[in-house]
């Protein structure tokens, strides 16, 4: 068939595997939509693949796995070697809407704008927390992280101001990880070198 602009799916199979090599399918697969734009050029065409929605996966404990696939809040906890969704948890959520960012030069192909965000930007484990960067930033105070418990269960929220982090838009490629208490991000300079910040986390994270 030729391949003609539009949405299509791809499923992602969920599988594990061991340091000795022993690997095992799970039986359970997510979807992942995404839309290609095909686009007449010089001697042939152009190609552009856009994801419609984030995915996110976040491993916790030995055999546990969080993932969120869909446009909308909702977060699924597998059990990686029984190959099942144990549990599932969300929060009523007022979707921010798209803002596109500026194309750099050279990309001129345009596909379907968004509505919406996607509600769930990153999850990240903090001790027996479930930390969700949601897509609500303000300036201001920073980006809005909802705190569930392991089991699923909504605590509270707070904002966290991020280096560079100023629209949901710089949530995409920035790295984020907890460890032993403490929240590592990058900023850059104005040489474009990244530099490591460091965060204490107490009651309220603070910037060593």
């Amino acid at each position: 068939a030729k391949l003609k602009s539009g949405e299509f799916s791809l499923k992602h199979i969920l599988a594990w595997g061991a340091i000795k090599g022993i690997s095992k399918e799970t039986g359970l697969n997510f979807i992942r939509k995404k839309y290609i734009l095909k686009k007449a050029a010089k001697n042939g065409f152009m190609l552009r693949i856009m994801d419609k929605y984030r995915i996110t996966y976040t491993v916790f404990g030995d055999y546990n796995l969080l993932v969120s696939n869909s446009l909308k809040y909702l977060i699924y906890n597998v059990d990686i070697i029984r190959g099942k969704i144990i549990n599932k948890f969300k929060r009523d959520y007022k979707p921010v809407v798209y803002k596109e960012e500026k194309k750099k030069k050279g990309m001129k192909m345009k596909g379907p704008t968004p509505e919406f965000f996607t509600d769930v930007q990153k999850i990240l484990i903090n001790a027996k927390d479930i930390w969700v960067f949601t897509s609500t930033v303000d300036k201001t105070k920073g980006v809005l992280i909802d705190v569930f418990s392991i089991d699923g269960k909504y605590q509270d929220n707070f904002y966290l101001q991020l280096p560079q982090i100023d629209k949901a838009n710089d949530l995409k490629n920035k790295t984020i990880t907890i460890h032993d208490n403490h929240l590592y991000t990058f900023e850059n300079d104005y040489d474009e070198n990244p530099i490591l910040v460091k965060y204490k986390i107490l009651n309220k994270p603070e910037i060593l």
